[in-house]
């Protein structure tokens, strides 16, 4: 877990570095690659922006979700969600990316899997009404 954890944060700083933000944009840069890869690892849609015919929008990220109140138009998106927003559309992940979205998405797995499986081993031992093995303080008289 440690690894793939490791080899995720190693991918989120390379999508951050790889990424083309307005000035206005620059303070939401991480939180941009992070929806890259929630979008990547198909955990999520990324970043989302909906302009509203009332005038009103409707912008949201993983722990970033923000809207306007209807009024009259036109409200603006603010520079820096739109900024966000232009930039996670507009990136297009190289070849090592990729590969690190791949290695991502089979590593999770592997750890989903062997999670279930220990969760099913633990259980079974739980439910035994005896332990195997010895313990010297637990020897009958």
């Amino acid at each position: 877990m440690e690894q793939h954890e490791e080899e995720f944060h190693q991918t989120a700083m390379l999508v951050a570095k790889q990424l083309r933000l307005p000035p206005a944009a620059e303070s939401r840069r991480t939180r941009v690659a992070w929806a890259f890869l929630e979008k990547c690892l198909e955990r999520g849609p990324g970043m989302t922006l909906t302009v509203l015919a009332n005038g009103g929008y409707v912008f949201s990220a993983k722990s970033w979700v923000t809207s306007s109140v209807p009024g009259p138009p036109p409200q603006t998106v603010p520079e820096d969600m739109r900024g966000a927003y232009d930039g996670f559309t507009s990136y297009h992940p190289d070849p090592e990316v990729l590969g690190h979205c791949t290695s991502l998405k089979s590593g999770a797995a592997r750890i989903h899997d062997d999670a279930k499986k220990l969760s099913a081993d633990a259980l079974a031992l739980a439910e035994k009404t005896t332990l195997s093995g010895t313990c010297d303080y637990t020897k009958l008289e």
